[in-house]
């Protein structure tokens, strides 16, 4: 209760005249009366108010009222200055905590990945990447992970810089052998790496999207052969892999990043 005698009056009805205009339509001023409960006098001056900030426009022509696209510049202010690291670093120590595996976060940098950033509470192996190492696109599930979300003429430009160049005896060296896997990561929403990078190790990962709806990161579980398989990864680590990466998705402004996986 102590709270509510501190709060201003005026902003309340403020954000209740903004939250009326959010449903996209023009409304008039007595059915944003309506919604508000405000007289139509009051609802006048608000909007008088919000329309000379610019943030709301009203029709010459029905005399009605929506909201504008300066409101959105509040929210992608905030965005765009997000460190993608801050925002996802809960959830890859959430991950590294349920799985007791390392969790990583990368970037697709000059046609590589680069690691930027990991979480490991249990250093026992010592292959495992350090931030800031790079690592091919093709042979690493973080890297399987964005390459099935960017555009052809991006991932082409990879394969003619790097090419395929075979890490191990399972590294996929076959062009359409790639891409075939690469329709099935836009499809699950996740990828592995079934020892591809490193003989004895395996990774599942899933992308990241930006408010744009632009794959721009990704986020992984890395660990030993001995701790982790297939089973594991479809049955367990998929479904954790999946909801995290969303959830940084949705941080990052992207209302349903599921829409971009034809699951």
């Amino acid at each position: 209760m102590d709270k509510e005698k501190n709060l201003l009056r005026s902003c309340l009805r403020t954000l209740e005249i903004l939250e009326a205009l959010s449903c996209g339509k023009e409304l008039g001023v007595t059915e944003i009366g309506k919604y508000t409960n405000l007289h139509k006098s009051t609802v006048y001056r608000f909007l008088d108010t919000l329309e000379h900030k610019g943030y709301v426009t009203q029709n010459p022509e029905t005399g009605k009222y929506k909201i504008s696209f300066k409101i959105l510049n509040l929210g992608f202010n905030l965005i765009s200055n997000m460190d993608i690291r801050t925002v996802a670093r809960p959830f890859m120590e959430d991950l590294a905590r349920k799985t007791g595996e390392t969790v990583y976060l990368t970037m697709i940098d000059a046609g590589q990945i680069i690691y930027i950033d990991k979480v490991n509470f249990t250093e026992n192996l010592q292959t495992f990447h350090k931030v800031g190492d790079k690592n091919f696109v093709h042979c690493t599930a973080s890297g399987k992970a964005q390459a099935a979300f960017l555009p052809e003429e991006e991932f082409d430009y990879i394969i003619q810089k790097w090419g395929l160049p075979k890490q191990t005896k399972n590294t996929i060296t076959d062009i359409d052998i790639l891409k075939k896997q690469l329709d099935k990561v836009k499809a699950l929403g996740y990828a592995i790496d079934n020892r591809e990078s490193e003989d004895d190790v395996m990774c599942v990962a899933s992308p990241i999207f930006d408010y744009t709806g632009n794959v721009v990161a990704s986020l992984s579980i890395s660990g030993p052969i001995t701790r982790i398989n297939l089973e594991k990864i479809n049955r367990d680590y998929s479904q954790l892999i999946l909801k995290a990466a969303a959830d940084i998705s949705r941080e990052l402004g992207c209302l349903n990043p599921r829409k971009y996986i034809r699951k």
